[in-house]
């Protein structure tokens, strides 16, 4: 993670899906141009020292959960991209989860019994087209994975009553359940996987940002470190949006969080990435520019002085 340096997504590509089967033709569903090496390179020249690539699966895969050849490998020559161009790469399993009707990967005891086979043979078939690669390619196994409501900000906020104790609680054991069974799958599949750096996320990715309720740093205090055959190849991830309408308390923001995470998950024996992270309203790029680059260059510095690595979401056709 101190090696990573600032970090940027790949979004809205390999991600991007109708919520139906589809061919390669989804890498430009959400307005994205194909990927190059070149876009690589740049990334590489600006300074950046990691890229994550978020993938969707479930649109390329047949009824027995078998990944399209076509698919994997065009997923494989993105990541050559970032490796080539001598950057970290992170891949992970991303709109598989979320709070839509096809995301079918939920947070929760049932959930996870219902889904754990398919979950595994998916990382067992990532992981084994990759299990050659060095350390500069990492693993990350789900993204932002809610409960049966699609809760954000903490298991069961979108419940009845805005919280079921029931509920949550379900919801941050079937996420341990799916992070376990993640390092267990890699693993098991040899070579490299063995000691492959992995990254495991918090329930809907979330840090704890925010004081309006008692609940808000449950993902970071249910969260657990999975048991591991190695010792040191585990990275915790949160995102984080924080809403701010000045350049102060967007820094209060950004010191708030860096201390949830220090306390709550870097005490638990792992380092802790941002996966995501940008405005998540009133001040933006758009309407405050200068205050909000200043509050970007505060992040990214206050991130790295506590050891966490940031990933920056997305800036390109996105607006």
């Amino acid at each position: 993670v101190k090696n990573m340096g600032p970090g940027w997504n790949l979004g809205n590509t390999l991600d991007a899906n109708n919520g139906s089967s589809q061919d390669l033709s989804s890498e430009t569903y959400w307005g994205q141009p194909i990927t190059k090496p070149e876009l690589m390179v740049m990334m590489k020249e600006a300074g950046f020292g990691a890229i994550r690539v978020p993938v969707t699966w479930f649109n390329h895969m047949d009824k027995d959960g078998k990944v399209d050849e076509a698919w994997m490998k065009r997923v494989h020559d993105v990541v050559d991209y970032v490796i080539d161009a001598g950057m970290y790469c992170i891949l992970n399993v991303h709109h598989d989860t979320g709070d839509g009707n096809t995301c079918w990967i939920r947070a929760g005891e049932d959930a996870y019994t219902k889904n754990q086979v398919q979950y595994e043979a998916i990382w067992k078939q990532i992981a084994e087209e990759f299990k050659d690669y060095g350390e500069q390619l990492v693993f990350e196994g789900y993204n932002e994975m809610l409960d049966t409501y699609g809760s954000w900000c903490f298991a069961s906020f979108q419940a009845p009553g805005n919280y079921n104790a029931a509920v949550a609680k379900s919801a941050y054991n079937g996420i341990n359940s799916y992070a376990q069974s993640f390092v267990n799958t890699v693993r098991s599949t040899g070579g490299n996987n063995v000691n492959r750096n992995l990254v495991v996320s918090t329930y809907g990715a979330c840090c704890g940002d925010g004081s309006w309720s008692s609940h808000l740093n449950e993902p970071l205090t249910q969260m657990k470190l999975p048991e591991d055959v190695v010792d040191g190849h585990l990275i915790f991830e949160v995102h984080s949006y924080p809403y701010f309408e000045t350049l102060s308390s967007g820094q209060s923001s950004v010191r708030s969080i860096i201390t949830k995470l220090k306390s709550n998950l870097v005490s638990k024996g792992a380092p802790v990435i941002i996966g995501e992270w940008g405005s998540g309203g009133g001040i933006s790029y758009s309407n405050q520019k200068e205050d909000y680059l200043k509050w970007a260059q505060y992040f990214v510095e206050q991130a790295k002085a506590n050891d966490i690595c940031t990933f920056y979401w997305m800036g390109m056709s996105d607006g």
